[in-house]
């Protein structure tokens, strides 16, 4: 049986209180992308946006037993880098206006932007920012039920679409 594009991924599950492991969650993806991509900024890129969505899933999940879920897979032209976790209703409404905010206009004027803001706050709020500038990722996200899901779009450059599949 011949693997498709689709076929290729990762994906790994644990709850908040196993925090420690979103590093090697980082760790673990660089690996597998550069072994997959051959192309160490792609895979640095997909392994900070796996370890940026991690932590605000972790910090913002219901308990400190539910489930954080950190997929990628390959799909023809495109990386898709998924977090899911069940998140505190109270912070669903502030990830919406943060989310909106940071997609809004230029990704590196919107990451200046916050950076700028950070300095007077005690919150930094720069991760999904981040993941739109440094990443070049577009972003998406859905709520569902209580479950939160940020998705990181990473398109394959010329030379590396087709060559995994």
């Amino acid at each position: 049986m011949a693997l498709t594009t689709t076929d290729i991924g990762a994906s790994i599950t644990f709850s908040p209180q196993w925090w420690h492991l979103i590093s090697s969650t980082r760790i673990f993806m660089a690996s597998f992308c550069g072994q997959s991509f051959g192309d160490s900024d792609l895979s640095d890129r997909i392994a900070m946006c796996a370890h940026e969505l991690l932590e605000n899933a972790v910090k913002y999940s219901v308990t400190q037993d539910s489930p954080v879920n950190c997929t990628m897979h390959i799909q023809h032209d495109r990386v898709l880098v998924t977090v899911e976790n069940h998140a505190d209703p109270s912070h669903l409404d502030v990830l919406r206006e943060e989310f909106d905010v940071v997609c809004q206009g230029d990704p590196m004027e919107m990451y200046i932007n916050k950076m700028s803001a950070s300095l007077e706050s005690d919150k930094s709020q720069l991760g999904l920012a981040r993941i739109r500038a440094e990443g070049e990722a577009e972003l998406k996200l859905s709520t569902e039920n209580g479950i939160v899901s940020v998705q990181a779009i990473f398109h394959l450059p010329d030379d590396l679409k087709g060559a995994v599949n």
